[in-house]
C-alpha cells in the first residue's frame, strides 16, 4: 500500500481506497528509531476518510493501518475491513 517513513511530516492521506494489497495497507512511522535527530521523526500527518479493505492477501500478517515510531498524527474516520489478522 502506502508507506510514510523517515522525515515524513505534514501529509494528508485522505479519501483513498486501498484494497487487494499483498501486505499492510498503510504504514505510518518506523519500526526502529534510526537516530536521535528530531527531523527524522514521522509526525503531524493526518489519515482520514480512507477505505482500507482486503489487505494481507499475500502475507496474512498485514494490517490495515500500522503506526510505529511517530508522533502527533491524527487517524480518524477510516473504514478498515476484510483483513485476515487485525
Amino acid at each position: 500500500g502506502l508507506r510514510f517513513a523517515i522525515g515524513c511530516r505534514g501529509n494528508a492521506i485522505q479519501r483513498n481506497h486501498l484494497q487487494n494489497i499483498g501486505f499492510t495497507g498503510l504504514q505510518l512511522g518506523e519500526i526502529i528509531r534510526h537516530n536521535e535527530d528530531e527531523r527524522d521523526i514521522v509526525r503531524d500527518n493526518e489519515v482520514a476518510d480512507n477505505v482500507v479493505k482486503n489487505c494481507g492477501v499475500d502475507n496474512a500478517g498485514g494490517v490495515g493501518i500500522w503506526v510505529g515510531i511517530s508522533r502527533d498524527n491524527h487517524i480518524h474516520h477510516n473504514e478498515i475491513c476484510d483483513l485476515p489478522y487485525t
